[in-house]
């Protein structure tokens, strides 16, 4: 600790002008210095006293002594571990022996609370420092937050994009009516995409172009007339309970396998017609390049209007188709809810989303009683 101090904290003291300083709330260096009475009274029994004033792992030893002779009187003082602090030795011509026993103890305290004097000044510019180091630290650390924020907290505001889904997901969207998020995953796969996702978002962009035919055969009629759903005649088409109907699909060339799914909706509700054994001899999923006909291929097999329960007529009666490469299982699960409304909506989303791959028709004809006699009522009139 000495070399911590000034080189030579006593040099050109005089004891004359040591003061012994009275310290309000004394630290622990201070608290080991001994009162100056104590030391006047070791010094008069024993003609010398040593002070011990320990930092931390340093110690620092004051030690004074009293000689007195036939010719003087003479102390001196001396502190260590400081070698630059010099033996001082005072000699004073006194004729009270106790006075310079006190002297002596007064100059002894002044020393020893110099060097706690000094020991608290070398403590507190440490302190200062140790302040100063942590308050660089804190500035560093303020900074270095500022400047994380500023680059961090933008992105944690700014909304980031979600992971592009996998094509599993997407054909799992498809299959369950979710299309709002394969139109999303479409306009947004970039052009240097996976092999598989090219490949899908082509699938989904290639049309299917289906053909239906709607044939119909009056009672009164001697051969069965055929239109194109899209013919604007098939409009004005009016069946009674004794005329029948069938509907021809033919799917278009590719390869691969698609899902085929018919309704008609007539006075008792919504009736899903493919896939459905009673119609059709065949079940999905169904070929490319293929020809389809409810009921199936029998001449003697056709499909008639049920008989009107109330009302004069007419009433529309709707056919919807889809085709898709994929499930619906949507409208399989809305069916196996009696949900007609579910399966509605599900196929308007189709048509309303217009994914060209999903293949949607829908047509209607007219049921009314019958209002022409047939050959039989005819026949049977006396």
């Amino acid at each position: 600790m000495a070399d911590r101090l000034d080189k030579d904290p006593f040099s050109g003291w005089d004891s004359s002008d040591i003061k012994i300083e009275k310290v309000q709330n004394k630290s622990e260096v201070y608290q080991q210095i001994p009162l100056l009475a104590d030391v006047t009274k070791i010094l008069s029994k024993k003609k010398i006293v040593r002070t011990e004033i320990e930092e931390k792992k340093e110690k620092y030893i004051i030690t004074t002594r009293v000689v007195r002779n036939n010719r003087r009187w003479l102390y001196s003082t001396e502190a260590v571990p400081s070698n630059d602090i010099p033996e001082t030795i005072i000699d004073r011509d006194m004729l009270d022996w106790q006075m310079f026993i006190e002297k002596a103890g007064k100059h002894h305290s002044a020393i020893c609370n110099a060097i706690a004097k000094e020991i608290e000044a070398q403590s507190k510019k440490k302190k200062r420092k140790v302040v100063k180091l942590l308050r660089i630290i804190l500035a560093f650390v303020i900074a270095a937050s500022i400047l994380l924020a500023i680059v961090y907290i933008p992105s944690i505001f700014t909304p980031s994009n979600p992971p592009r889904p996998t094509t599993d997901e997407i054909v799992e969207s498809l299959e369950n009516g979710q299309f709002k998020k394969v139109k999303e995953w479409m306009q947004t796969l970039p052009d240097n995409a996976e092999t598989a996702e090219l490949r899908l978002k082509n699938k989904l962009n290639s049309s299917l172009n289906v053909d239906l035919l709607f044939e119909t055969w009056k009672e009164n009629e001697f051969i069965p007339k055929s239109y194109s759903v899209n013919d604007l005649k098939i409009r004005d088409i009016v069946l009674s309970d004794k005329d029948r109907y069938r509907l021809f699909v033919k799917t278009p060339k590719g390869s691969g396998q698609l899902y085929l799914y018919i309704f008609q909706q007539d006075q008792k509700g919504l009736e899903m017609l493919m896939p459905n054994s009673k119609w059709w001899n065949t079940d999905n999923p169904v070929r490319y390049n293929s020809e389809y006909q409810m009921p199936p291929k029998n001449v003697f097999k056709w499909m008639q209007p049920d008989k009107l329960t109330d009302g004069n007529g007419p009433v529309d009666e709707f056919i919807y188709i889809i085709v898709s490469p994929w499930k619906a299982k949507d409208i399989e699960r809305y069916y196996d809810q009696n949900n007609a409304d579910g399966i509605l909506k599900a196929m308007s989303q189709r048509k309303d989303l217009n994914i060209k791959s999903i293949f949607y028709e829908k047509f209607s004809f007219k049921h009314d009683k019958r209002d022409i006699p047939s050959i039989s009522d005819i026949i049977s009139k006396p």
